[in-house]
């Protein structure tokens, strides 16, 4: 019977103590998640029917303007870009050249409010009507590598932090179990 209550003294806090601490998990949750697309503006496989004179790109949390990178180029790779790119809260635009009739690629990669890159690519076409084409650009830029083709990715850089909780979860449980074990030891002696 005593060794009941010395297991129940000593492994109830430490299941409180690891609810408390699991608790705040879901909560620091956000802090964990990297800046996620939620929109383009030409939309995705869209085709546009007028003058197109910007790319913008629009996130769920705030992107950072160092590093931050949009290609946007046709099907010949020739680049449309008109100066750097503007982050402003949310939303990344990169200015373009006119675009003439055709199929376009962006390619971006955009730095997280937390430092974590993340980068992706989508499609769209331009069809104008007769007389509203515009003038080639003067001079193609060369092709640079951009985002590989696919979905959207996410590369760390650094350790995450949530393996921080997990490692402290799992020390609090082990010197919960060491703590128990130490007691336990000292009543079957006493005995």
């Amino acid at each position: 019977m005593r060794v009941g209550r010395i297991v129940a003294r000593m492994v109830l806090p430490a299941v409180a103590g690891l609810a408390v601490l699991l608790a705040g998990v879901p909560a620091a949750a956000p802090a964990w998640a990297h800046s996620r697309l939620l929109g383009t503006n030409p939309a995705d496989g869209t085709t546009v029917t007028s003058p197109v004179a910007a790319v913008r790109l629009t996130f769920d949390e705030l992107v950072r303007a160092d590093l931050s990178t949009v290609v946007v180029e046709d099907a010949n790779q020739r680049r449309y870009a008109d100066g750097p790119v503007q982050v402003l809260d949310h939303e990344m635009s990169q200015p373009v050249h006119p675009l003439g009739s055709g199929d376009y690629r962006v390619a971006w990669r955009a730095i997280s409010a937390d430092g974590h890159p993340v980068q992706g690519e989508f499609r769209f076409s331009v069809a104008l009507p007769p007389g509203q084409e515009p003038a080639p650009p003067v001079q193609p830029a060369p092709p640079v590598e951009a985002a590989p083709v696919g979905a959207t990715t996410t590369t760390p850089a650094g350790p995450d932090r949530r393996w921080w909780w997990v490692g402290g979860a799992v020390a609090l449980v082990a010197v919960a179990a060491g703590l128990i074990r130490v007691r336990h030891g000292r009543a079957a002696r006493t005995r």
